[in-house]
């Protein structure tokens, strides 16, 4: 291997690393973590596509499967928020997607319940977005 094939390799990688960011780097891992250990639905609004639509479905807390709107996707998450009380939370990532076991307690009867709560992640114009969230 000559020196000018070895530069233009180790060019080509660092520009190809610099084309497609990392879906991690806009912290949205941190950002569910929050938003489900917290009850803040506005944690994720900034990981939700804007014009796009969002995958989402937790029909044991009252979520039918559907594809909403970005502000009916984080009107929905509010209210099971608002409604549910987070006894715990946990996450682990993996590329494109997440995986988390989420214990609600519902404060009406007392009762809790055990979710294991699934995030996807895209590109979606040069930026991670989460594009489902599903539990059950």
């Amino acid at each position: 291997m000559t020196r000018r094939t070895l530069i233009g390799g180790i060019l080509g990688i660092l520009i190809l690393g610099m084309a497609a960011p990392d879906l991690w780097a806009a912290d949205i891992p941190g950002a569910v973590r929050q938003a489900f250990a917290s009850g803040r639905a506005a944690a994720l609004d900034a990981y939700l596509p804007d014009g796009g639509r969002i995958n989402l479905a937790i029909p044991a807390l009252g979520i039918n499967p559907g594809t909403y709107s970005k502000a009916q996707a984080s009107a929905l998450l509010r209210k099971v928020f608002s409604q549910y009380k987070t006894v715990s939370f946990s996450l682990e990532t993996n590329p494109g997607a997440l995986r988390g076991s989420w214990v609600v307690s519902d404060p009406a009867t007392g009762r809790q319940k055990t979710l294991t709560v699934y995030v996807s992640i895209e590109q979606r114009d040069g930026r991670a977005m989460i594009t489902s969230i599903r539990g059950g």
